[in-house]
């Protein structure tokens, strides 16, 4: 029967040293590395993602915990639960990392990595745990809001990657009491509004469509509009008394845009017919006194 001599150390020495130099320093190479790879990843510990949320510009902000040890973070995202395709890395030495470009109304999964950097290498740490996130359209803002013959004309910036906007008009701040509430691809919105009720407020937000679903950005600020009445009093041409509160450069319309032309008493040097714009929204009633000149 033959006898196992690899218990006895001698003849394991025999073999070592029959082997060639060449194997023996291969051996050795790859015993070391494994073990500095080995010391090295258990130096930088599995990364901690706390939270994956939407902002107000339409990007998406990342935050993980600081990991002992880090250099950096790498932060992965993809359209992919399993992060197989459509995948995008972004590196940073901070605890926060705010992604854009990307889709409003997409679904994206990220997940972050700790590493720490050793002769001019990276070793990464393990992936932390995946959050989802569908991404909101950035926060409307209104450009311009007038009121002109019986409509309020509603004009919003323009957000990237989006259906339409949705404007609502109501009778309050808060917009509980609607008076109207629209949704169109356009960038501008006119809505009748009933001068009796002085003033109204509006809002806009944009929106996106995905299989079926419509996800909304965050409402613009509220924005209030003098809305004005008609004026129960003469017009223009007729004998009466008017007189305009506040000053006749005001910029709003009462009952759309008003030309009074009056004539004027005075001196020669004073044009003897003299041209009027009623555009103040807090007017209620006119008066303006004249006599027509001789």
């Amino acid at each position: 029967m033959q006898r196992n001599n690899m218990n006895n150390p001698l003849c394991v020495l025999r073999k070592l040293l029959k082997m060639s130099a060449a194997v023996l320093a291969a051996m050795l190479v790859a015993v070391v590395g494994l073990s500095v790879e080995a010391e090295a990843k258990a130096k930088v510990e599995k990364a901690v993602l706390s939270s994956v949320k939407n902002t107000d510009s339409g990007n998406v902000s990342v935050k993980y915990k600081k990991t002992p040890g880090a250099k950096g973070y790498q932060v992965q995202y993809s359209t992919d639960k399993k992060f197989k395709k459509g995948v995008k890395s972004k590196t940073t030495a901070k605890t926060t990392y705010q992604l854009s470009g990307l889709v409003p109304g997409t679904k994206y999964y990220v997940h972050v990595r700790a590493y720490i950097t050793k002769g001019g290498n990276k070793t990464y740490g393990s992936w932390s745990g995946t959050k989802a996130v569908t991404v909101k359209p950035a926060k409307a803002a209104i450009s311009s809001a007038v009121y002109s013959g019986g409509k309020v004309t509603v004009k919003v910036k323009a957000v990237k990657k989006v259906k339409g906007y949705q404007y609502q008009f109501a009778r309050d701040k808060k917009c509980q009491s609607l008076i109207a509430s629209k949704k169109v691809a356009a960038k501008s919105y006119s809505q009748k509004v009933d001068s009796s009720l002085n003033r109204c407020y509006v809002r806009v937000r944009a929106y996106a469509s995905k299989a079926g679903k419509t996800i909304y950005g965050s409402w613009s600020a509220v924005k209030e509009i003098k809305v004005a009445q008609s004026a129960d009093k003469p017009v223009a041409g007729s004998d009466g008394s008017y007189s305009i509160k506040g000053s006749d450069r005001a910029e709003v319309y009462t009952g759309g845009e008003v030309e009074l032309s009056i004539a004027v008493n005075g001196s020669a040097n004073r044009n003897p017919r003299t041209k009027w714009r009623v555009a103040d929204a807090d007017i209620a009633s006119i008066y303006f006194s004249y006599e027509l000149g001789a």
